[in-house]
């Protein structure tokens, strides 16, 4: 599994449309669409349960070390970048 679709993997279930405030729409009705849609709690914790395995092993495996190791040091560039420019 590469980086990329690891991201993807992990990314999925946790961005979707129905978080959007549309043009028009109050607050208040925003708010209960949000709680009328909300996944249970229950249901967040099955699906961390069924990522964490993949996301620990893939930490683990060289790949994932080499690819966190390269964020990381670009992590640490930006941050260095943006304290030489303030």
């Amino acid at each position: 599994m590469t980086f990329k679709n690891f991201l993807k993997r992990v990314n999925a279930p946790l961005h979707d449309n129905r978080t959007v405030l549309r043009e028009g729409e109050d607050i208040e009705d925003w708010e209960e669409v949000q709680r009328k849609q909300r996944e249970k709690e229950a249901i967040r914790k099955e699906i961390a349960r069924c990522l964490l395995p993949d996301i620990v092993a893939y930490f683990e495996s060289e790949q994932g070390q080499r690819d966190f190791a390269e964020w990381k040091a670009g992590q640490e560039a930006a941050k260095k970048e943006k304290s030489e420019v303030a």
